[in-house]
């Protein structure tokens, strides 16, 4: 068994506190498919030695069947905003302006005052879970179903870090850095590799970002103050972390983004168990210097092709 998939089993044992089994819920974040598969394995896995593992989603548009091993509740609402251009942003051209958080946790908000009365939901918030664990990003519902169901159950909540982009841990961290001499963490990508703190546009810049990161972390925990109060509770970042036992990161620290180091963060990840070399039809498009493409692949449960790049032709595979 992977070192990664031992530790996660560690600690989920240690939170539910029971030898033979636990109820154990995970919440996925809105509309996303990617992020339920990136904590799958886990879950399948606490299924096959003897817990009962159920994962909760609230969409636009149904997921469908994730896995034939676990409980997968799903509640599907309607709102009059679309996700549009600001995730599409980010997607495409990495330009992960702090400013373009705040509309996903404003959906997920939404999302859930439009299945506030669901079946579903109602089964969820009436289950008592040994544990809960949270899918950290854009976490408006998430946040407040967990705390709600500790406050009924005492059920234990633990957190997952599902992309290495939008670490809270990390974004809260990076707020005490010096604005003027370090490089923003979540800005454009061109930024960060064009750091010169001798020239005054780039240090305004760099400044102007950090007030930014500020303001939008005061403007999101009113989103998740608004969902708390769906179900007369009290939620925010404060409430949700502060209530946590861990923070699972499925990245290891030195990949992709710089990410703090803490005491209940975890880095954990899955390796591949061996490399193997690609297949005679994408070795040969890959070395042969006579094809000009780029092979951009999606992961998640929708692409807005409304903000690709020019050139770029729609193709699913």
């Amino acid at each position: 068994m992977p070192y990664s998939v031992i530790i996660r089993i560690f600690l989920i044992l240690i939170s539910v506190k029971v030898c033979k089994s636990g109820n154990i819920l995970i919440l996925n974040s809105w509309q996303s498919k990617s992020h339920a598969l990136t904590m799958l394995p886990m879950a399948e896995k606490l299924q096959e030695i003897g817990h009962s593992v159920a994962m909760y989603h609230n969409n636009l548009a149904p997921l469908g069947k994730i896995s034939d091993k676990i409980n997968s509740i799903e509640s599907v609402g309607k709102i009059s905003i679309k996700p549009g251009h600001t995730v599409g942003e980010v997607f495409w051209n990495f330009q992960v302006d702090p400013l373009v958080y705040e509309p996903p946790f404003v959906f997920s908000l939404e999302i859930m005052k439009s299945v506030i009365n669901d079946e579903n939901l109602a089964t969820v918030l009436n289950t008592s879970y040994d544990v809960v664990l949270v899918d950290e990003i854009f976490m408006s519902m998430q946040a407040a179903v967990a705390l709600k169901l500790k406050q009924k159950f005492g059920s234990r909540i633990g957190i997952f870090a599902t992309t290495d982009v939008n670490v809270l841990f990390t974004q809260y961290k990076g707020l005490g850095r010096n604005p003027i001499t370090e490089t923003n963490f979540y800005t454009s990508h061109f930024d960060m590799y064009d750091v010169n703190v001798e020239r005054f546009w780039w240090r305004l810049k760099s400044f102007i970002t950090h007030l930014k990161e500020i303001y939008i972390h005061y403007v999101n925990d009113y989103h998740m103050k608004g969902a708390g109060e769906l179900l007369e509770i009290s939620s925010s970042f404060d409430e949700i972390f502060g209530n946590s036992l861990f923070t699972l990161m499925e990245f290891p620290y030195n990949f992709g983004y710089p990410v703090t180091k803490s005491s209940n963060l975890f880095h954990i990840m899955h390796f591949c168990p061996e490399s193997k070399l690609l297949s005679e039809d994408y070795l040969k498009f890959i070395e042969d210097p006579t094809y000009e493409a780029v092979i951009y692949v999606a992961f998640g449960s929708f692409t807005d092709w409304t903000v690709a790049p020019n050139g770029v032709t729609k193709s699913r595979l």
